[in-house]
C-alpha cells in the first residue's frame, strides 16, 4: 500500500473516530438533559401559561410570558417531545402523567395556584391587603419582595407527586419578566443544575432578577435554596393566595 493511501485511510479513521466521539458526547449530554427534565422522545409535554394580568381577555398573554414558552419550547423540541400548550384556565388532562411546565404566579395561573396548595405547602403570595405591591413570595418565615427598580424575584421548583410518571416544572415569578428570566435560567444552567439535584426528586429555590431597566431579564442570580421549607407542611405560611386569579396582577 502506498504512503498516500496510508496517509488517507489514516484521516478516514481519524475523522470518524472523531465523529463518533463528537456523536456520544452530544449524546450524552441530551440524555443528561432527557432524565433531568423527564423528557422522553416521541412523547409530548405541557406548557401551561398565566393569563395577562390586566387584559379582560382569558386568552391574552404578556409578551414576556411569550418569550418564557419559547425558551422552553426549544428546549422540549430539541429532546424529539412535542410541546403542547394550555393556557392556565383550560382542563388539563391528568397530573405527572406527561413533564408539565408551569409558568406564572398563583394569582395569574390557577393551575400554579393548585400546585402550591397541595404540594409546596410551604411557598404562598403576599395578598395586595397585606402587600400594596402584592407580590411578595413567602416561604415558611422568610419573604422576598420585590424593590421596584432594583429586583424582583423568581422561584423555580420541581415537583415529582408519588407515583407520578413524569414531573411537574413550576416557574413562578413576580413579574412577566421575571418568568421570562427564570426560564432562561432553567435551560442555561440544566447541566450544572442536573449535577446538583438529580434525575430523582423535588427542589425549590429562588433568583433574583437584578436592574431590569438596564438589563432587562438576562441578570440573574441564585438568591436561597428553599427545597427544604418549600414543600414542608409545618412550614406553611399563615395566609394562603386564593386560587382564583387576580385581575389587577402586575405580574407573570
Amino acid at each position: 500500500m502506498s504512503d498516500l493511501a496510508i496517509n488517507l485511510l489514516a484521516s478516514a479513521i481519524a475523522g470518524v473516530v472523531v465523529w463518533l466521539s463528537q456523536l456520544i458526547v452530544r449524546r450524552r449530554k441530551r440524555m443528561r438533559v432527557e432524565g433531568f427534565f423527564g423528557l422522553r422522545a416521541t412523547s409530548s409535554a405541557l406548557l401551561i401559561v398565566a393569563k395577562q394580568a390586566r387584559s379582560e381577555w382569558a386568552t391574552a398573554i404578556e409578551k414576556a410570558d411569550v418569550s418564557a414558552m419559547v425558551e422552553l419550547a426549544v428546549l422540549i423540541k430539541s429532546c424529539g417531545v412535542t410541546p403542547r400548550l394550555y393556557m392556565h384556565h383550560e382542563e388539563v388532562p391528568g397530573v405527572g402523567d406527561e413533564v408539565e411546565f408551569c409558568i406564572g404566579g398563583p394569582m395569574s395561573n390557577q393551575r400554579t395556584a393548585a400546585h402550591l396548595r397541595w404540594h409546596m405547602p410551604g411557598v404562598a403570595q403576599g395578598t395586595f391587603e397585606e402587600d400594596p405591591e402584592g407580590l411578595t413570595i413567602k416561604v415558611g418565615k422568610k419573604s422576598f419582595q420585590r424593590v421596584r427598580g432594583e429586583v424582583e424575584y423568581a422561584l423555580i421548583a420541581r415537583i415529582i407527586i408519588d407515583d407520578a410518571k413524569r414531573p411537574i416544572f413550576l416557574i413562578f415569578g413576580q413579574t412577566a419578566l421575571a418568568n421570562e428570566a427564570a426560564a432562561r435560567y432553567l435551560v442555561r444552567e440544566k447541566a450544572a443544575l442536573s449535577r446538583t439535584y438529580g434525575n430523582a426528586g423535588n427542589f425549590c429555590f429562588v433568583l433574583g432578577l437584578f436592574g431590569r431597566e438596564v438589563y432587562g431579564s438576562h441578570f440573574v442570580r441564585l438568591v436561597d435554596d428553599i427545597t427544604e421549607i418549600a414543600f414542608d407542611d409545618l412550614s406553611r405560611p399563615a395566609r394562603l393566595t386564593d386560587t382564583k386569579p387576580q385581575s389587577d396582577y402586575a405580574g407573570g
